[in-house]
């Protein structure tokens, strides 16, 4: 999978070069020499935004590494749930094409969601029922996410975005909380999401 990964990585930086590039107030272009201008301006920066990318990249690859490894290390049929939820996580944060369905913005925090997984490792086996508490919590809401996001229209798309990003930065409350977030998250606000999309 990381081999492929490289394809993304060029496709993320120059999608990423481009969006920068395009004034979201400005007409789309309508003419080949209107495209070609818009192709010009986005050049310039997809070496910078792909040297980001590769350095995020490499950041996960060393991190996602080192989480498979401490799992498979993990015996204890008690925290088969924990490694269940764990690889759950790890799959739904790092796919086939994940660089350029995640965009920049959010794979620059991608060592941060990594880092609270090994934070919340960190803390075995002293973690305590609130920790089995909070996982079914999360299994919940992303099974509901799943729900949606398996229904729902296209034009809804944004709002399932906001909330499987809530849903990332929650894990982190919970289990790394001393990581900080960049937005205030909350079971409360993760249901008042969920109303939102279903209304």
């Amino acid at each position: 999978m990381w081999s492929s990964q490289l394809t993304g990585l060029a496709q993320a930086a120059v999608e990423e070069s481009y969006i920068a590039a395009f004034d979201l107030n400005q007409a789309l272009p309508r003419s080949k020499s209107e495209f070609e201008a818009l192709l010009e301006q986005g050049k310039p920066g997809i070496l910078s935004v792909a040297d980001k990318i590769e350095q995020l990249l490499a950041s996960v690859v060393a991190a996602h590494f080192s989480l498979s490894r401490r799992l498979r290390k993990i015996t204890s049929a008690e925290l088969k749930y924990l490694i269940d939820d764990i690889e759950r996580q790890l799959r739904n944060l790092v796919f086939e094409g994940f660089l350029s369905a995640s965009g920049l913005e959010r794979l620059q925090e991608y060592p941060r969601y990594l880092q609270a997984v090994s934070s919340r490792l960190d803390k075995m086996p002293h973690m305590g029922e609130k920790d089995r508490v909070h996982t079914a919590q999360l299994v919940q809401y992303w099974e509901k996410y799943e729900t949606l996001r398996r229904c729902r229209l296209e034009n809804q798309r944004p709002g399932l975005n906001v909330l499987r990003w809530m849903l990332e930065e929650f894990r982190v409350s919970l289990f790394a909380q001393g990581l900080g977030t960049p937005m205030p998250v909350s079971a409360k606000r993760i249901d008042a999401q969920f109303e939102k999309l279903l209304s």
